[in-house]
């Protein structure tokens, strides 16, 4: 048995991100274990003769010796595409293993790689797993990594054709119906203390804590568009990044045009963001790309942190992609905070 052609393309998109995305992390390649680093000089404290024994040195070192913090693993969180039965998932999850040890060699030891098992199904829910994670580490003292990985592809004649008999796909008939795409997104977080690549020509930006909600029915669903859970996130994540509304020129969101999506992306900037311009300061993936599945989030994400690096101002995304589940963050050229305040409870 052979993995569908969604799954074949979706893996074959996610390779060269995967890449790139660990070829960000080779100048750290020593503290991830990937490279030997210098053995540091052994300290003997206190007057140790040559009467002692090996062990009695071993057992004086080790009783002086401070205490140092467990090093540093990259933890891997992952969404596969929609509609991926357990005989898909498990193929990807053994091509992952593989692919990181291999493209991963010489920059992250094997033992370091921290793969989680659980994968979300949406990409809000990735951004939320990604959050628990940060503040359970951060409460045990660790620095990990986080890899953040998303893939998706509709473009498979079986299941486009299933879209059609379901009068879901986009066409004269049905001008709300999915417009099939494709897409692979990488992500790699690091603590807002990890140290700086001594090379980088700026520091990377800075991504406060996500807000997450779900809506009390399907975007999809037939009836009145509501914004105000959209809304809603928007305030949250301005308030964790202590801005005001004016303060964030630009929003980045997998929203399209054609759909339910469209009018609720807009109906949220009319009444929190009056002041930024629908040409000008949205920059949607959504028109350009079609249906991105779970990599939506993540390529709103990508997209406002780019864009606050290049402009030097802050940036908003917003996933509005999925039928339920919505997420905002902001995203800030470089850490303007010694702390952050923390959003409401997603």
């Amino acid at each position: 048995r052979e993995p569908d052609v969604r799954l074949q393309r979706s893996l074959a998109l996610l390779q060269p991100v995967l890449a790139e995305a660990l070829a960000v992390l080779s100048p750290w390649a020593v503290q991830l274990g990937g490279l030997a680093g210098e053995a540091p000089e052994a300290v003997v404290h206190g007057g140790v003769t040559g009467a002692d024994t090996r062990s009695q040195v071993a057992a004086h070192a080790a009783q002086h010796a401070p205490l140092r913090p467990e090093p540093p693993a990259v933890r891997v969180l992952v969404a596969w595409p929609e509609g991926t039965d357990e005989f898909g998932r498990e193929l990807a999850r053994r091509w992952l293993a593989d692919t990181l040890r291999a493209l991963g060699a010489g920059t992250v030891a094997p033992e370091r790689w921290r793969v989680h098992a659980q994968a979300a199904g949406a990409g809000p829910e990735l951004l939320l797993e990604a959050d628990r994670l940060m503040h359970e580490q951060r409460r045990q003292g660790r620095a990990d990594l986080l890899l953040l990985l998303a893939c998706h592809s509709d473009l498979d004649p079986a299941a486009v054709l299933r879209l059609d008999d379901a009068q879901a796909l986009f066409g004269v008939s049905t001008p709300r119906g999915r417009i099939p795409g494709e897409a692979a997104a990488a992500l790699v977080l690091a603590v807002a203390d990890w140290p700086a690549d001594p090379a980088a020509d700026r520091p990377p930006p800075h991504l406060h804590r996500p807000a997450v909600a779900q809506r009390g029915k399907s975007i999809d669903a037939p009836g009145r568009t509501s914004s105000e859970v959209v809304v809603q996130l928007l305030q949250h994540a301005l308030a964790a990044a202590q801005l005001k509304a004016p303060e964030a020129p630009a929003l980045a969101s997998d929203a399209d045009q054609h759909t339910p999506r469209g009018p609720e992306l807009f109906g949220a900037t009319l009444a929190e963001l009056p002041h930024l311009d629908a040409a000008e300061d949205l920059h949607l993936a959504g028109p350009l790309c079609g249906h991105l599945g779970p990599c939506g989030a993540l390529a709103s994400v990508a997209m406002a942190a780019q864009h606050a690096a290049d402009t030097g101002q802050p940036c908003l995304a917003l996933s509005v992609g999925d039928p339920v589940w919505r997420a905002a963050l902001p995203a800030r050229p470089a850490s303007p905070l010694p702390c952050e305040a923390a959003p409401a409870p997603a």
